[in-house]
């Protein structure tokens, strides 16, 4: 009896087993990837608008960007500081991996890294001479148009900068994990479960609602629960929806082509389709016994392999308790964890949500073996309430 409501609350997991990286080999292969990559995506919306904020509410910036020499001082040095960094990391990169060639690679990326920020300074020189008896009025018609009366950003514009630091974002990590997965021999769509297969029945119309029936089911759950949890906790706080409550018109569609177009595609591929596999693989791979580095015999190099030594420890410990038949569990719970603390809405409520919906997410997509059940239930969801908002309703 106890075998059979276990069956039924955790039924086998429909997800094969040869998802290829643990954390281990994942941090090797994608960790300063993804920070080199997103510094690439992330770095130019941050500064741009940033930039903006500041001939908003700063004069003596509008004072500098209003003087030619002054601003592209500025933008080159912007340009030069990005372009080192951007060397270093992959110079990082590229000793993490145990590369043979890094000296050559190395200077080969800085060069062509300064070559194409010196040439964008210098077509940014040209272009402002150009335009150097206008320059005065364009900075003074941005800083009056990106604001509103009350002396916030425009909605349309923080509406545009974060659509395409969103997509930007999250298309370039998958871009490097596509990248990666393939010189394993493995494709993203097969590593990340992007199939109907498990779902497949004897017709199409039985594969559609293997697709719809769990989605349904989870869907009613986890707004009951969560009633539940704000009726115990009281209402949540997130700030996207004060954000959409602004927006109307165009910018309203953008705000929901976000929400149930770009969010649920993006975080399914990231948090479900990458993350919790590799938590579930580093957990499921059997328990080697603990070894630890023998210890210098001073300087910091003691420090940093007793530091390595404990990490060891920890991680053993941490194997131990959450893996073997906890493992399926440790990883829904861990990798939702994550996922509520990444969307950095921290009020108490709205981060209990966040991780139930996270958890609803990975366990549908365990045990139907497709990625595209979460995709969907994640999009139902916010399709929702987008609409409530649309209606007034929330």
């Amino acid at each position: 009896m106890t075998s059979r409501i276990r069956k039924i609350i955790l039924p086998e997991s429909r997800l094969s087993d040869n998802f290829p990286w643990t954390a281990q080999t994942a941090g090797k292969k994608y960790l300063l990837g993804l920070l080199h990559f997103s510094i690439g995506s992330f770095a130019p919306p941050l500064l741009v608008m940033l930039g903006i904020f500041g001939l908003i509410s700063i004069p003596a910036m509008r004072d500098c960007f209003l003087n030619i020499g002054s601003t592209v001082m500025l933008l080159g040095s912007v340009t030069a500081i990005t372009a080192a960094l951007a060397a270093g990391l992959h110079a990082l990169y590229l000793k993490r991996r145990n590369s043979v060639e890094i000296g050559s690679k190395l200077r080969k990326n800085a060069l062509r890294y300064l070559l194409c920020g010196g040439l964008a300074s210098v077509a940014l020189t040209w272009f402002l001479a150009a335009i150097d008896p206008f320059f005065p009025k364009l900075i003074n018609w941005i800083a009056v148009n990106i604001s509103q009366e009350n002396g916030k950003p425009n909605v349309t514009f923080v509406m545009w900068l974060s659509l395409i630091s969103f997509v930007g974002g999250f298309g370039m990590q998958l871009r490097f994990i596509a990248r990666e997965l393939r010189k394993d021999g493995l494709s993203l769509r097969d590593a990340m479960a992007l199939t109907l297969k498990p779902l497949r029945g004897s017709y199409w119309g039985s594969t559609f609602v293997n697709l719809l029936l769990p989605v349904a089911v989870a869907y009613g759950l986890t707004q009951l629960v969560g009633e539940g949890i704000v009726a115990i906790m009281g209402s949540a706080h997130q700030p996207t929806v004060e954000l959409a409550k602004q927006a109307t018109g165009g910018n309203f569609f953008l705000f929901a082509l976000m929400a149930v177009v770009g969010a649920p595609i993006f975080e399914e591929l990231v948090f479900r389709g990458f993350l919790y596999q590799v938590i579930r693989c580093s957990l499921k791979q059997e328990l080697k016994p603990l070894t630890l580095k023998e210890l210098p015999k001073s300087g910091f190099n003691r420090l940093w392999v007793a530091f390595c030594n404990q990490l060891s420890r920890v991680s053993y410990r941490l194997q131990k308790a959450l893996g073997g038949k906890r493992s399926e569990v440790s990883a829904i719970v861990l990798s939702s964890l994550i996922f509520a603390l990444m969307h950095m809405q921290f009020q108490p409520t709205t981060m209990v949500l966040l991780f139930l919906l996270g958890c609803v997410q990975a366990e549908i997509f365990r045990r139907s073996g497709s990625l595209y059940t979460g995709m969907l239930l994640h999009a139902v969801n916010n399709g929702i309430d987008v609409l409530k908002l649309a209606l007034g309703h929330a």
